[in-house]
């Protein structure tokens, strides 16, 4: 009987372990519904998904594409720099393709396929560690008087277009933003 407490207390504790590391685990799918692709607007739209998300070790990327339409590359920052996929880090052709996050550090990844890195098929991440304790809840913001109406220029550098392939850029774009009732959008 004494034996099997043991054993139950073993297996209990070990069951907990192992539900505390999976939930902590995260899996981001790249580039969220539009999944991994030439993005219209060039490297802005993985810029800002990434700017979303907070990547810690043990997190999953997810990238989903069409296998033969497109391909992603782990590669060094040398590489992703100057889009070269000669010597990959790792190459996965199929999709979807996940990759592991199992250090902390830079992470950078880029499609191989035509000139699709140079196209914006590209995406750079920083991974942290996971914090052991949860996070403190902030403190209540002191009241701020409001802003006035601001004038943004849709699209930033990239201009009122019509983007090659749809509306990414345009959500990419708004979601960097914060709009307030009043402000202006101009081209």
């Amino acid at each position: 009987m004494g034996s099997e407490l043991k054993y139950l207390a073993a297996l209990a504790i070990t069951l907990a372990a192992l539900l505390h590391s999976t939930a902590e685990q995260e899996t981001h799918v790249v580039g969220d519904k539009f999944g991994w692709l030439v993005p219209p607007g060039g490297h802005y739209a993985y810029e800002v998904w990434a700017a979303g998300h907070k990547f810690s070790v043990g997190d999953i990327l997810e990238f989903n594409f069409t296998t033969g339409d497109q391909d992603v590359a782990k590669v060094t920052k040398q590489a992703f720099d100057s889009c070269n996929s000669t010597s990959p880090i790792e190459l996965k052709t199929t999709g979807p393709a996940n990759f592991t996050l199992d250090t902390i550090g830079e992470y950078y990844f880029i499609g191989t396929k035509d000139r699709h890195c140079e196209l914006g098929q590209n995406l750079a991440i920083n991974v942290t560690a996971h914090s052991g304790t949860p996070t403190p809840s902030p403190s209540p913001k002191p009241s701020h008087t409001p802003r006035g109406p601001l004038t943004y220029v849709v699209g930033d550098q990239f201009g009122w277009i019509v983007p090659p392939g749809g509306e990414l850029a345009y959500s990419a774009w708004a979601y960097g933003n914060t709009f307030y009732v009043g402000d202006t959008l101009g081209k």
